[in-house]
């Protein structure tokens, strides 16, 4: 085993393409309505084409020493600050959530899957993970 990168698909993201798109038709209508003066919805709208780019980095990185979980910023944990792997979610969303020896929770920004942004692999993405996790720290019975 190399290294695995999971992220969120672009059809995962492109809702927040889809409310940039409605903000600024919204704009234009003001743009028009209001006589030229500078729309409102336009910076709205931009903040989430800003979205749909930032999420694109969210994730994790499996590799053999441990996991690096991707949002906002990179965070490298082991797999032996791992004490439980669980997949969280009242039917939906669904999630990956590590639980550290510390007591802290952590929930991945990827995989998950949710109504408007489903991943039909992620109940694969996520037994990868706890598979990944009981090798690593020789839970798994060869």
């Amino acid at each position: 085993m190399t290294e695995i990168q999971y992220r969120l698909r672009l059809r995962q993201r492109v809702m927040s393409l889809v409310v940039a798109g409605i903000f600024w038709a919204t704009g234009l209508v003001q743009l028009i309505d209001d006589g030229g003066r500078f729309p409102t919805a336009f910076p709205a709208g931009l903040l989430f084409v800003s979205i749909f780019f930032v999420r694109g980095r969210f994730g994790a990185d499996l590799d053999p020493s441990g996991i690096t979980v991707r949002g906002i910023r990179a965070r490298r944990i082991t797999w032996h600050d791992i004490a439980d792997i669980q997949f969280g979610g009242l039917l939906r969303p669904e999630y990956v959530r590590l639980r550290l020896r510390t007591g802290r929770t952590l929930r991945l920004r990827a995989p998950i899957t949710a109504v408007g942004r489903p991943d039909p692999e992620f109940g694969e993405k996520a037994a990868t993970i706890r598979q990944w996790w009981l090798h690593y720290t020789g839970q798994l019975a060869a």
